[in-house]
């Protein structure tokens, strides 16, 4: 611990400053007492101590300012001025005062009562949903970007670098404009929080990601590829069966086939695993006929801020989704998900439970035709799953006669999105239908007078 020399100037109740030597050379320091600890804290103000009243009445300026930035925003929260305040640290706290909103309005529904607890800075009611929304942009990538960025104190953040995550965002996580703006949100709610809570000193204007829907096109896969892809895939099930493998790898090679067809032909978003909500349900299968012909609608429930719609599963797949059922019901599991693992395995797969992904096989596919893209490919030139319902949208443009209204609202999408995103629209594909009707005239003569052309004849 420092010790003072004289002079020692008396700056408050709880500070004043004085001089402490460092060798050859002394210092102004400040001196702060925490008075609910008991505590004793020492600051330099980096002034030289000169014996002038100049370096004196400095080393006080900068005292003061340490004492009402540093020091006592912290003892008022309760703190010791040692404590930091990293944006991630702050972000579980203002977690943690939502889940007890959450669970004070779960506790009046059980009670029969109103909630009460309204979303801050927002519109509605706390429900778990929303907090889960919030707990995984703030404990995901909201988080991975302050630790990035080596954010240590939320105080010393500036609004610029607030303002980068935009960027960052969309150069890591192949993210839309909509999703990036949800993370925008949750960051300028927590600043709220922190705002009120005293650990900032402003509340950010945070630039929206633009929509830029054609610029937003992900890599579009051809027709070729994708039979390539669901060639191969086929081709390891059977070279299974073939080797008399175990039904466990059987099983897996065949729910990936299927997984292919539904997605190819269904035109639904793939669920990434990330929300159990989104995950694929045989309950949401429905069986309606029309013209005498069974038809298969798979409901689909909040993707997007869209609303929820039914997806026709077109007749191709539903073979695949009949044996699935066989091979659940010869390994005794009555399976709530579409895709349910049939045995357990190392890496936590547990015997029916869902299947949240099949992010590894599709890469693996990829890669076994060909078609995987280098390190450091831009996400949007890489071929994803979601590429599946690009096609498949596009597809029913191209080869039907469905209005681009109808196509959204069967497929959970926009007008905008279907035509800027989807359609890949060329005039030279629809030449046919902009010439009929049309009087040619070319094989009349052309005229001309005084060498200028005024028609045919």
């Amino acid at each position: 611990m420092p010790k003072f020399n004289e002079p020692i100037i008396p700056l408050g109740d709880d500070s004043a400053i004085g001089v402490v030597t460092r060798g050859n050379n002394g210092f102004w320091y400040i001196r702060l007492l925490h008075r609910d600890r008991n505590e004793v804290y020492y600051k330099s103000t980096k002034v030289r101590y000169e014996g002038t009243k100049k370096d004196q009445l400095e080393a006080s300026k900068i005292g003061n300012k340490i004492y009402r930035e540093w020091f006592l925003p912290k003892v008022e929260r309760g703190q010791t001025p040692t404590e930091s305040n990293p944006p991630n640290k702050i972000a579980r706290r203002y977690l943690m005062e939502i889940i007890d909103k959450v669970e004070k309005n779960e506790a009046l529904i059980r009670k029969g009562k109103a909630p009460l607890h309204e979303v801050d800075y927002g519109v509605g009611l706390w429900t778990r949903k929303r907090y889960e929304d919030a707990e995984r942009l703030l404990l995901g990538a909201v988080h991975d970007y302050f630790q990035e960025k080596g954010f240590t104190e939320i105080s010393n953040i500036r609004e610029n670098e607030l303002q980068d995550f935009r960027k960052w965002a969309q150069t890591h996580y192949e993210w839309s404009p909509s999703r990036i703006n949800k993370a925008l949100t949750q960051i300028r709610h927590l600043w709220r929080f922190a705002y009120d809570k005293g650990y900032v000193d402003y509340i950010p204007t945070i630039k929206k990601a633009s929509p830029d829907l054609q610029q937003r096109k992900r890599r579009q896969i051809t027709e070729d590829e994708q039979r390539l892809i669901f060639t191969n895939a086929q081709k390891i099930h059977r070279d299974l069966i073939d080797a008399k493998a175990s039904d466990k790898r059987i099983y897996k090679a065949f729910q990936f086939v299927a997984w292919l067809m539904l997605l190819a032909n269904s035109g639904i978003r793939p669920p990434s695993g990330q929300e159990d909500r989104l995950l694929i349900r045989w309950k949401d299968i429905v069986v309606r006929e029309k013209h005498g012909d069974e038809l298969r609608y798979l409901k689909r429930h909040g993707e997007k801020k869209h609303l929820d719609y039914e997806a026709l599963i077109l007749p191709n797949t539903y073979i695949y989704l009949d044996e699935l059922r066989k091979i659940y019901a010869k390994e005794g599991i009555e399976a709530e998900y579409v895709f349910t693992h049939t045995h357990n395995a190392r890496g936590g797969c547990v015997k029916g439970e869902p299947i949240k992904s099949f992010k590894r096989r599709w890469q693996e596919n990829l890669k076994d035709v060909g078609l995987d893209s280098p390190v450091g490919t831009e996400q949007s030139k890489k071929l994803v799953p979601y590429c599946l319902r690009a096609f498949f949208i596009t597809q029913r443009m191209k080869l039907s006669d469905i209005r681009g209204f109808d196509l959204a609202r069967a497929t959970g999408t926009s007008d905008d999105m279907i035509h800027k995103i989807y359609y890949g629209y060329q005039t030279h594909d629809i030449a046919d239908t902009l010439l009929e009707g049309v009087l040619d005239r070319r094989a009349k003569t052309p005229i001309y007078k005084n060498g200028h052309y005024i028609g045919r004849g």
